[in-house]
């Protein structure tokens, strides 16, 4: 019987990192942990390994090859994690985070961030919460990009259950759910605290978008600098209470950005490490680009008006634009991305 179950049954009596480390400080292994524990405070061997199987989570032990890099770095990393789907190979990752409860503007911001990170090649990161993280999430997916979703529970026991349909298609398209806490752990107010620092250890640089005074992102923002991770932060309206956590990161030092090119070019990915970073593209050419990727053929106006939800006329207008500028080719009457 491996070390993972072991740390599995142990993991799910001792509830926290705390108690974890204090058990590894202790004994030599997880085996020995378990083994050398009253019976009553080591849980159940048998309920760990079928929590496992029936969740289909694999674990990952820190002395695992699989194991983040990035993640072992940090001061308290996990002594293991618990993953559906597959850990992106990708080397360049960023954290995108903010308030559960976002404006419209906000999502906007969250959406196109992921979207332009993962065109770059970008790992996106986040925490499947309402809000930001699951607009950072899905406009990254919208790109074809890679995301990892970090959770405060068990990732088999989806939190928040509205998003049960984004983490399916998170692991579907080849990203992950991670968790350092066994697959039917609930989510605790203590552990969201917890969860932030492998949000952002699992991440090159932490980008805020739209963190009231008391967000939770600002406990990610906070372990990414004690990591050295860089953080940025997307302004917002500067009366709004709904920013005045991101405006306070920026007195503090953060740095502000206002598009995916300055979090690139702050971090020093030069364009040779990028998938492709596109030219910035207003609303209307962002779906009509899209669609054109999507269908994987040429198309007339009509059809692009049909396959985006715009009118004739401006998807006439704005392909003008968009063949000017070489984005997209046209040949009788019919328009291919290029």
């Amino acid at each position: 019987m491996g070390e993972e179950i072991f740390y599995t049954a142990v993991a799910r009596a001792a509830e926290s990192y705390q108690k974890l480390a204090a058990l590894s400080r202790r004994f030599g292994s997880w085996r020995e942990a378990y083994e050398g524990l009253p019976r009553e405070e080591r849980g159940d061997i048998g309920a760990a390994e079928a929590e496992i199987k029936e969740s289909g989570a694999r674990v990952i032990m820190a002395d695992d090859p699989e194991y983040p890099a990035l993640l072992r770095q940090i001061p308290d990393p996990p002594f293991g994690i618990f993953v559906l789907g597959t850990l992106p190979k990708s080397e360049h990752t960023v954290a995108v985070v903010g308030t559960r409860r976002a404006t419209a503007e906000g999502i906007r911001a969250a959406q196109e961030m992921g979207g332009g990170l993962a065109r770059a090649g970008m790992v996106v990161v986040s925490g499947l919460a309402l809000g930001i993280d699951a607009a950072a999430h899905a406009g990254c997916l919208a790109e074809k990009g890679e995301t990892v979703a970090v959770l405060a529970g068990g990732v088999g026991r989806i939190y928040p259950r509205e998003n049960e349909w984004l983490a399916r298609e998170i692991i579907e398209t080849g990203g992950a759910i991670v968790s350092e806490y066994p697959p039917m752990a609930e989510s605790f107010p203590s552990r969201f605290l917890e969860r932030n620092r492998i949000t952002s250890g699992l991440a090159e640089a932490v980008v805020i978008v739209e963190a009231p005074q008391r967000s939770g992102a600002l406990s990610t923002a906070s372990h990414a600098a004690e990591q050295n991770r860089d953080v940025f932060v997307v302004p917002g309206p500067v009366r709004s209470m709904q920013y005045a956590g991101s405006f306070a990161l920026i007195r503090d030092g953060a740095r502000l950005v206002r598009s995916v090119e300055d979090v690139l070019e702050d971090m020093g990915i030069t364009k040779e490490e990028q998938r492709g970073v596109e030219e910035k593209f207003n609303p209307e050419q962002t779906k009509i680009m899209k669609a054109l990727r999507e269908r994987g053929e040429a198309a007339d106006v009509d059809k692009i008006a049909e396959l985006t939800k715009l009118d004739p006329q401006t998807v006439a207008s704005e392909m003008a634009e968009l063949v000017l500028e070489g984005a997209v080719e046209e040949s009788g009457g019919q328009y291919a991305a290029a």
